[in-house]
C-alpha cells in the first residue's frame, strides 16, 4: 500500500456517540494514511457525516468502495477496531499507544465551527454558575436492557454485563415507574452533591423525549431546589416516549458539545456513549456511577488516569479552527 492508497473501512455504526468512538479508534489506527469509509444514514443516527464533520483529505466518506478494494469490517468498540485494525494493517504499535492515540484523535476531530459557535454561546448565556449537564437516555436503553434480559431468561443468549447483575434484573422486570423513580433517585442525589459547596448552581437537561426530561425536571425540583433548570438550544418538538433519536443530527451535536462545556455531567445511564464522549472531548467530571463501558476502563488502565482528566491537547474552542 503506497502513501496516497486509501485505507477502506465499512464504516460507523449505531448512534452518534458510538461513531464518534469508532472515528476516533480508525483515525487512532490509520496514522498519516488517508481513510475512506461509508456513513450510513439511518433510524440510530439520522443525518449526513457532512452534517456534522468536516471532510478533509485524510478522512471523507465515500459512496461505495472500488470493486477491487479491500474493506475493513468492524463494529464501533475502540478496541475491538484496534485489534482488527492490527492484524489488517499489521500495526506495531501497542494497545496503551493506541489508547494515547485514540484521545489524542478525539480532541483531533473537526466539528463544524457554527455548532461550536453554539455552544459557546449557549455556555456563556447561562450565566456564571456552575453548571451541571443531565442527559437522559431511558426509553430505548429501558426497552435494550429488557429485551436482553429476556433474551437471558429464555436462554437465546449471555447475561450482558454492561450493568451488575441485580441491577440487570431490575431493567428487566421492573415497571417503567418504578425505573424513573430509581435513575431520578441517582440523578438527585448526584446534582444534590454537586450544589452543596456552591452558593448558586444550575443545570441544563438533554434528552430526545421531552416526557423524560419533564420528569427529570420535575424530580429535581421537588429534591434539589436549588437547581435552576436551564434547557439546551436548538430544541425541536418531540413526540412522547419516542424509542429513537428524532432531532436532527446537527441538533444532537450541539447538544453533545453543549454537554461537554458544563461543569460536570449526569448521566440517567451509565451505558451511554453520548455523554461520556461528551466528557472526554469536554475533559469534564462524571458525577453518576462509573461507566461500565470496556473501552473507558481499558483507557483508564492504559492511560493511568480517567480519561475525562486528562490535559486538553486542543481546547474545544478553536477546534474548527
Amino acid at each position: 500500500m503506497t502513501a496516497q492508497s486509501p485505507i477502506w473501512w465499512a464504516g460507523p455504526i449505531c448512534g452518534l456517540g458510538n461513531r464518534i468512538m469508532a472515528l476516533a479508534a480508525v483515525r487512532a489506527c490509520a496514522g498519516e494514511t488517508p481513510v475512506r469509509f461509508i456513513w450510513s444514514n439511518d433510524e440510530s443516527c439520522p443525518g449526513d457525516y457532512e452534517d456534522v464533520f468536516i471532510a478533509t483529505d485524510l478522512f471523507a466518506p465515500a459512496e461505495a468502495a472500488p470493486d477491487d478494494a479491500s474493506v475493513i469490517q468492524t463494529g464501533w468498540e475502540p478496541y475491538e477496531i484496534f485489534e482488527i485494525f492490527r492484524e489488517e494493517l499489521g500495526l506495531d504499535f501497542s494497545r496503551a499507544t493506541f489508547s494515547a492515540r485514540l484521545i489524542a484523535a478525539l480532541d483531533g476531530l473537526v466539528f463544524h465551527e457554527a455548532h461550536i459557535g453554539a455552544a459557546t454561546d449557549w455556555r456563556v448565556a447561562q450565566g456564571e454558575a456552575p453548571l451541571a449537564g443531565i442527559h437522559v437516555r431511558r426509553t430505548d436503553r429501558t426497552a435494550q436492557h429488557r429485551q436482553q434480559f429476556r433474551d437471558f431468561l429464555m436462554r437465546k443468549s449471555g447475561l450482558n454485563r454492561e450493568l451488575p447483575v441485580l441491577l440487570t434484573a431490575l431493567y428487566g422486570l421492573a415497571p417503567s415507574p418504578l425505573l424513573r423513580a430509581y435513575e431520578n433517585a441517582h440523578l438527585t442525589s448526584a446534582l444534590r452533591g454537586f450544589c452543596t459547596a456552591r452558593s448558586k448552581c444550575a443545570f441544563a437537561v438533554f434528552a430526545d423525549d421531552e416526557f423524560e426530561a419533564q420528569n427529570v425536571e420535575s424530580a429535581i425540583a421537588r429534591s434539589a431546589p436549588k437547581a435552576l433548570r436551564r434547557k439546551g438550544p436548538d430544541s425541536e418538538p418531540l413526540q412522547h416516549l419516542q424509542s429513537l433519536r428524532r432531532t436532527s443530527l446537527s441538533s444532537a451535536m450541539i447538544d453533545l458539545l453543549c454537554l461537554s462545556k458544563c461543569d460536570a455531567i449526569a448521566q440517567s445511564n451509565r451505558a451511554s456513549t453520548f455523554s461520556l464522549v461528551a466528557a472526554l472531548i469536554g475533559r469534564t467530571p462524571i458525577l453518576t456511577a462509573k461507566s461500565r463501558y470496556p473501552f473507558w476502563l481499558k483507557l483508564e488502565e492504559d492511560l493511568g488516569a480517567a480519561p475525562n482528566t486528562l490535559p486538553l491537547t486542543r481546547p474545544l474552542a478553536r477546534l474548527a479552527d
